[in-house]
């Protein structure tokens, strides 16, 4: 009896070890997985940063550009033109700003937080539905 009861500890012991690895596992795949996910969306707001910068300065010196230019045409209204330009863009962006804004930053938040779904087969034919049952071609 004592022979039987050690057998049966051992294996319940032999059990929860492997359930204690696969959380382990479980627990370090998480965290290696939110590491990546947010090293992703990091680096996606520096890159985001950086070129707002280095776009802004871009603007601004081809905005003088454009208004010494419109200078030599229009004295008096060449920094009204390029300014009007950009309420005009303004106006645009805040108009269309779902399709501009919202929708890619919601596109890139969810492709980098969001795992995708592991094989998925777009076969949606079921063979074991009652009009399949049988697999011999009808003539």
């Amino acid at each position: 009896m004592s022979d039987r009861h050690s057998e049966t500890e051992a294996s319940v012991r032999s059990v929860l070890d492997t359930l204690w690895g696969i959380a382990r596992g479980t627990i370090d795949n998480l965290r290696l997985s939110a590491a990546e996910r947010l090293t992703l969306l990091l680096s996606a707001i520096a890159i985001a940063a950086l070129a707002t910068i280095f776009g802004t300065a871009v603007v601004f010196f081809l905005s003088l550009g454009a208004a010494k230019l419109l200078e030599s045409v229009t004295p008096r209204f060449a920094y009204f033109i390029v300014s009007a330009f950009y309420a005009i863009l303004l106006a645009a962006v805040l108009l269309f700003r779902r399709p501009l804004v919202v929708d890619p930053v919601a596109r890139l938040i969810t492709r980098l937080l969001v795992a995708p779904p592991d094989d998925i087969t777009a076969d949606t034919s079921n063979t074991n539905t009652p009009d399949h049952a049988d697999d011999t071609p009808r003539q």
